[in-house]
């Protein structure tokens, strides 16, 4: 009879397995905790410690009181968190990350983070609710329109900002063009959009925030843009709707709730001085 040898000496108490380590990416929503899946929350809680960027004080403390090992960091930026995560999994076989919005969404530090942490431990990311589920729901996008749904990351398209109007356009990161060393890229991007639209063509800033008190629908059009973007914040998108679209927004059913407050004063504006035609050259 043929017998195995199991690798181990006779009596010895067998091995234990060896845990392995796993990194958890979750979201809080866009309120504290508010949007948090029971999903996240688990996963969260399964861990040794669990980071944070981008949480206030008050988020902290309910994600404490979740029982949620979190430790909040002060902007401590891609480097800073991935060696944070890095160091915790030395000690621990969890370690969870947490962050505002959907993990992925428009989170260009996540990819070096996965990256160098799944060489050593098994990544998790775990669905949340961000900006653009909030703003198909806000304004009824129970279907696309005929020419789709354009979005775009100022963060790099402000830099070449080459679109063909039509569809339904969401420009996140608008404030980004605020930025001192931006003035380059925020005259290209106006002249870019407002040269494509009538000079009366809607424009929307819409600051998400799962509180339908709290949600905010700015509206202004391309000949006031300037000025619109002048309004612009971290939460705000700016957003384009395709002429099918308006009529919906400007006489919304009564299951959508939210009022848009027009800050265009466009046709109140007294018509400037008239610029002298040129002389025609003599022959």
């Amino acid at each position: 009879m043929t017998r195995i040898h199991s690798g181990r000496t006779p009596g010895a108490a067998p091995r234990k397995a060896v845990p392995k380590k796993k990194l958890f990416v979750a979201s809080y929503g866009l309120t504290p905790v508010a949007q948090m899946t029971f999903e996240s929350i688990d996963a969260l809680r399964s861990c040794g410690v669990v980071y944070s960027g981008s949480v206030d004080a008050m988020t902290t403390k309910s994600v404490h009181g979740l029982g949620i090992p979190l430790v909040s960091l002060a902007n401590p930026g891609p480097c800073g968190l991935l060696e944070k995560v890095l160091r915790a999994f030395k000690k621990n076989d969890r370690v969870g990350v947490l962050f505002y919005g959907n993990p992925l969404f428009l989170n260009q530090q996540m990819s070096e983070l996965l990256h160098a942490v799944s060489r050593l431990a098994e990544v998790e990311v775990v669905p949340g609710v961000s900006s653009f589920d909030m703003l198909i729901n806000l304004f009824g996008m129970t279907r696309l329109s005929e020419k789709g749904l354009f979005i775009a990351d100022l963060n790099f398209f402000m830099e070449d900002p080459k679109f063909t109007p039509g569809p339904d356009i969401f420009f996140f990161a608008p404030f980004r063009l605020n930025a001192p060393d931006c003035g380059k890229f925020k005259a290209g991007f106006i002249k870019a959009l407002s040269g494509k639209y009538a000079r009366r063509f809607p424009a929307y800033l819409v600051k998400c925030d799962s509180n339908p008190a709290r949600v905010e629908v700015i509206k202004g059009c391309m000949s006031c843009l300037p000025a619109l973007m002048e309004r612009c914040g971290k939460q705000h998108t700016l957003v384009i709707f395709s002429e099918g679209r308006l009529s919906s927004i400007d006489n919304p059913p009564p299951w959508l709730r939210f009022t848009a407050r027009s800050v265009c004063d466009c046709d109140q504006r007294p018509a400037g001085p008239v610029r002298p035609a040129r002389p025609s050259r003599q022959p």
